[in-house]
């Protein structure tokens, strides 16, 4: 199981790393307003205030990049446990095919998407489609695309895995989108690409 783990988490470094960043940021500034003496110029209530924010901001970004599919994760493998499957996860996993470059599993009766903490079963899934998310700047920069395989359940969305643009494009998406109707012939594929979009401020004022 842990070498399912592996595969279905995200680095938890990154997640801890980013974290402390922001968590030594807070303590630099407790620091220099109460211990040094050498005063930031913005009291000590206003240093409480931003250590507090930057704490917060520390966790979030830990949940952001690790904890979230962690949770997620140990949600899945409790269901598969409740249900009395989870015994067949690993050898699914093992003699799994994989596919888009290793982003993805696909066993026997299961899905494992890398980095996501997601893995499904072939009759949970109602669709599956593949999505380009847009993000433009104000500042003008060039846009970035992110590439996702998106599935449907229960009348949620979440995201299988991640995807790069040869991906999307390639073959292999159809022989998947084949292998999943032998698997559960009432899911949804849809073969055009959906698009979603963000724009981020990331401009300023002297611009």
């Amino acid at each position: 199981m842990e070498k399912i783990k592996k595969y279905c988490l995200p680095s938890k470094a990154g997640g801890i790393i980013t974290g402390v960043v922001f968590l030594a940021a807070a303590v630099f500034i407790l620091w220099a307003e109460f211990v040094s003496g050498h005063t930031l110029g913005m009291g000590r209530i206003g240093a409480c205030l931003l250590s507090l924010v930057l704490i917060v901001i520390a966790f979030m970004m830990y949940y952001a990049i690790y904890g979230s599919a962690a949770s997620k994760y140990k949600k899945r493998i409790a269901y598969f446990g409740s249900l009395g499957v989870a015994g067949a996860l690993v050898p699914d996993f093992n003699r799994g095919v994989r596919l888009f470059g290793g982003k993805l599993v696909a066993g026997e009766n299961f899905l494992f998407g890398k980095g996501e903490g997601m893995i499904v079963m072939y009759r949970e899934i109602n669709s599956l489609r593949r999505n380009e998310h847009r993000t433009d700047y104000t500042s003008g920069n060039l846009p970035t695309f992110r590439y996702s395989l998106i599935l449907t359940a229960g009348g949620k969305d979440y995201t299988l895995c991640k995807l790069s643009r040869e991906d999307v494009l390639s073959p292999e998406w159809y022989q998947f989108s084949a292998f999943l109707s032998l698997k559960n012939p009432a899911i949804r594929v849809n073969q055009i690409i959906s698009q979603t979009h963000s724009t981020i401020d990331d401009s300023s004022e002297d611009d």
